[in-house]
């Protein structure tokens, strides 16, 4: 296996994504990783969806390159820009670990263990299925020699934030979600800081929205309510980072910003859906098992309204009195 270069002036990475903004927001650790790997490095990112500038936007990509499909023109694109390093996120594109791969012109190439890849790239990595995949993306650094730091990426993208709370301590309602079935409901969350501000009169509250939210009216939910709870309406990314990085608590649906929290390693209780019956997948992937983080779902196929406000407030009301209690993935009758 060729050593690593010690010396990189440039890095082009393939990633395998999905167009949602939580696809791209678990992508930030692994640039910021090969940029501390590599201190100066230019990095392309090469991505079919559009969603990707939001890397681009806040300095963890200096290039962006979008396609439809892995052809010629991709392959010159990458070859312009003359990678030393270069990494392929696509498991079970030949197309692309070839095009990303020694075809690229790297003298180091990772792609992922699996198929004929072995063909293509000088150094490969395990793809774990059953990983948050904030994590599972890192284990291409590893191959360089590198690690990621979910919390300091967090911290990297809020240092431009000027965002500031209202007093202190806080906690975070965050209602979203890209499919209706993802949303337990705004007025749900309402209904928990309610009770839990009994129990924790000195926590402040704020409710995260997005445009979709705020399209559906759910800041509604958060009017003339015994609680005073702040709407926070869509936030540029760097805020939500400053926002989830300091809060005492999130309680949070499957959704894009909830990822800021969990690598930031905020204590976070998340309602899950259940719908489809085939949860158990979904979670492995987007809920990091972590201390502070409990996931609350029902175990049989249901949808997410069969979790109980009285679950939702009984984890937070437990991962406020104990910050890194055991993670847990509670399966409600």
């Amino acid at each position: 296996m060729p050593a690593v270069p010690e010396k990189v002036e440039r890095v082009a990475v393939c990633v395998a994504d999905f167009p949602s903004l939580g696809d791209h927001l678990v992508l930030l650790p692994l640039f910021d990783g090969l940029a501390r790997r590599f201190p100066g490095c230019r990095i392309m990112a090469a991505s079919r969806h559009e969603m990707i500038r939001v890397a681009a936007d806040h300095g963890f990509i200096d290039e962006v390159v979008l396609y439809r499909r892995v052809d010629l023109e991709l392959l010159r694109s990458v070859r312009r820009f003359a990678p030393q390093v270069s990494v392929c996120m696509r498991r079970r594109s030949p197309r692309a670990n070839l095009c990303f791969g020694r075809l690229s012109g790297a003298r180091c190439t990772v792609g992922y263990r699996g198929d004929a890849n072995w063909l293509w790239h000088t150094h490969l990595t395990p793809f774990r299925e059953h990983e948050y995949r904030a994590r599972r993306h890192l284990a291409s650094l590893e191959a360089l020699g590198a690690s990621g730091d979910l919390r300091g990426t967090v911290r990297r993208l809020a240092k431009t934030s000027s965002w500031q709370p209202r007093s202190r301590p806080y906690g975070v309602l965050c209602p979203g979600g890209a499919w209706d079935r993802k949303q337990w409901g705004a007025a749900r969350y309402a209904e928990v800081a309610g009770r839990l501000a009994e129990l924790h009169p000195d926590l402040a509250w704020y409710a995260v929205l997005g445009p979709r939210e705020m399209e559906q009216g759910c800041a509604d939910d958060y009017r003339d309510l015994p609680v005073q709870i702040d709407v926070v309406a869509n936030a540029p990314i760097d805020d939500l980072a400053r926002i989830f990085m300091d809060a005492r608590i999130v309680i949070a649906n499957d959704c894009g910003p909830a990822h800021l929290a969990q690598m930031a390693g905020t204590p976070t209780v998340q309602p899950f859906d259940n719908s489809d019956g085939l949860n158990e997948i979904v979670i492995r992937s987007w809920f990091d098992p972590r201390p502070g983080a409990i996931c609350l779902t029902p175990r049989e196929q249901a949808p997410i309204d069969r979790v109980s406000v009285e679950a939702v407030f009984e984890a937070s009301h437990q991962v406020l009195d104990d910050p890194n209690v055991t993670s847990a993935v509670r399966r409600l009758d």
